[in-house]
């Protein structure tokens, strides 16, 4: 029994008791809860769980000799509460961070995904107006800034290449209107 009592500061078991190789209680601790039964004393430890407690029975041997079973009932409220506890603090959190994480999602989105729109609608503007010299304004000063210097760049040479090939061409009409208007103006023609 004194050693039992030293269970008392464990408020979460409920009964403890010690039986002889006979199967009589030789010694108790608290009292046993309402339909629960000792389990069939076995040669090995034994545990299940059944309404909220945790029924434990541990076998006692002296040279290789049963002499009794040692039988303890505790409670998994107080675990459970914690455990519940925890879950709603675990939840508080991932509602929290994840509200944080929509806030940063939503802040970066100014940075990142809005000088990228705009350049795709300039991309539009420049395909609609088939106008290669208006060139792109940026917006920050980072890699999306890279990207504008680039996008300007690429502007810049295919404007100068058009501008190349618009005065071949108009140097080609030139040069093709003055063989016709030699070839029409020569009497005997030009073979």
């Amino acid at each position: 029994e004194h050693t039992l009592s030293r269970l008392q500061p464990f408020s979460e078991i409920r009964y403890a008791c010690v039986l002889d190789s006979a199967g009589k209680k030789f010694a108790e601790f608290g009292r046993l809860p309402e339909g629960a039964d000792l389990i069939k004393s076995t040669e090995v430890l034994t545990s299940r769980y059944k309404d909220d407690y945790i029924y434990v029975s541990q076998p006692v041997f002296e040279n290789n000799k049963k002499i009794g079973s040692v039988y303890l009932f505790t409670s998994t409220r107080a675990a459970n509460e914690k455990i519940s506890r925890h879950l709603y603090t675990l939840i508080i959190i991932f509602v929290f961070l994840s509200v944080i994480a929509i806030y940063l999602a939503s802040r970066f989105q100014r940075y990142i995904t809005v000088p990228i729109l705009k350049l795709a609608e300039f991309t539009q503007t420049i395909s609609k107006k088939e106008n290669l010299s208006i060139p792109s304004t940026k917006e920050c000063g980072d890699e999306i800034s890279f990207l504008y210097d680039n996008f300007n760049e690429m502007l810049k040479q295919l404007h100068q290449r058009e501008k190349q090939r618009n005065d071949a061409l108009i140097a080609l009409q030139n040069s093709e209107s003055r063989y016709r208007l030699l070839v029409d103006l020569s009497p005997s023609g030009i073979v």
